[in-house]
């Protein structure tokens, strides 16, 4: 089925188009949707589906999957959300998003994720690529129930297995940069550019394992946090921080820099963490790196990180 003819959807709906059941080829291309209260593409068991070339204005969640199978978004640009980007639910696989642009959330919401996995029990995601998108936030500090437009977390992969976040650029986000959480496992994060975060650049938790983090440029994180009123939270002031059950990750071929952001306290943090940290290059950071002795053994950190302080 194709969908190609001009649409401008501009009134206040909570749901634009609901794709059908099937594996039939579905294409839905250079369409506007504008002023959605819910839900502007929302798709359901749906196999071989591309969404290219749309823009989404001031829509609750621009695109949702669920149960989703060889999917492709691409090239779109997304604005003015309320709640949610592209949200990518449990069951779907071969999941592919690139190129795209995503502006940020509305001045008067309390802002969700730009790109999200759903966080399940047990891994439900598979084989999801998420290449060469940009993502901005505002600027603002998240904080929970604050209604400015802040974002959480800009990129968050959560439950997913045999994934690929490499080649996006990540600016101006609230909470953290990229979370890679909640039982997600043989994934690489690669080449990944993250800069002015509020909290922590990338995160990785909750019984997560074998995970490549190379290649990334990781830039004023952490700079200026609040949770509880307070900047002292440590979880919330590294480059990447590891915690709550990290296995078999390497750590390598990084640029993890404090350029202005005066609350960035560590380039690399662990907690309950196993794996190798190699070859990072670590600027202008007090502390670069920070193990406890309860995961000192269980942590190969080679002599090749250095630290610049400029």
């Amino acid at each position: 089925m194709l969908l190609q003819s001009a649409l401008f959807v501009s009134v206040l709906l909570f749901a634009a188009i609901t794709i059908p059941t099937g594996s039939a080829q579905e294409v839905i291309e250079n369409k506007t949707f504008e002023n959605i209260e819910g839900v502007a593409i929302h798709a359901r068991q749906k196999s071989n589906l591309l969404i290219r070339n749309c823009i989404f204005d001031n829509v609750g969640v621009a695109i949702r999957l669920d149960d989703c199978h060889n999917v492709t978004i691409e090239s779109c640009l997304i604005k003015n959300l309320t709640i949610q980007g592209i949200d990518i639910r449990g069951g779907c696989s071969d999941i592919r998003v690139r190129g795209n642009i995503l502006e940020g959330f509305r001045d008067d919401v309390q802002g969700g994720h730009l790109i999200a996995t759903q966080k399940t029990k047990t891994p439900e995601q598979h084989r999801i690529f998420i290449v060469d998108n940009t993502l901005w936030g505002n600027g603002k500090s998240w904080v929970e129930g604050r209604l400015d437009g802040a974002c959480g977390d800009m990129l968050s992969l959560r439950s997913i297995t045999d994934f690929r976040a490499t080649g996006n650029s990540l600016s101006g986000g609230g909470e953290f940069g990229l979370t890679c959480l909640y039982g997600s496992e043989n994934g690489i994060i690669a080449h990944n550019t993250i800069k002015n975060v509020d909290g922590t650049g990338l995160l990785l938790g909750y019984e997560v394992k074998n995970i490549n983090v190379n290649s990334n440029n990781i830039v004023d994180v952490g700079c200026s946090f609040e949770t509880d009123g307070s900047k002292n939270d440590i979880s919330h002031q590294a480059g990447i921080h590891c915690r709550n059950g990290v296995e078999n990750v390497l750590i390598t071929s990084n640029l993890i820099a404090r350029e202005t952001s005066e609350e960035m306290r560590y380039a690399i943090n662990l907690r309950e963490t196993s794996g190798v940290i190699k070859g990072n290059l670590i600027r202008g950071i007090r502390k670069p790196l920070h193990i406890p002795r309860a995961v000192a053994d269980s942590v190969d950190v080679e002599t090749d990180i250095t630290s610049k302080e400029e």
